[in-house]
């Protein structure tokens, strides 16, 4: 009888250890490392997104505003305006994250 009661005790205290683990939503190869470089690679393409967005927007608005105003002003104000419509269009689409 005394064997038993140890061998279940010995049972229960294993479990409580290895449950949260057994509970992890995570698979056992997965670190909080990979997490924290799966987030950061995310954010930098989410950056280099948004950057490349404000380049191509700028160019093409300041085309379009000289086009449309003939001066230095036009081509000004179409560059800042494309910057902003294309940084913000940019983000807003997600990519593989």
């Amino acid at each position: 009888m005394r064997n038993m009661i140890v061998k279940a005790v010995l049972v229960a205290s294993a479990l409580t250890v290895a449950a949260p683990d057994l509970a992890s939503a995570r698979p056992r190869h997965y670190s909080h490392r990979a997490a924290t470089r799966h987030e950061e690679s995310c954010r930098n393409a989410e950056r280099r997104r948004g950057n490349n967005g404000a380049v191509i927007g700028g160019i093409g608005g300041a085309l379009a505003g000289n086009a449309i105003g003939h001066s230095t002003a036009g081509t000004l104000i179409g560059g800042g305006v494309g910057a902003v419509l294309g940084h913000s269009i940019a983000k807003r689409r997600k990519g593989d994250c």
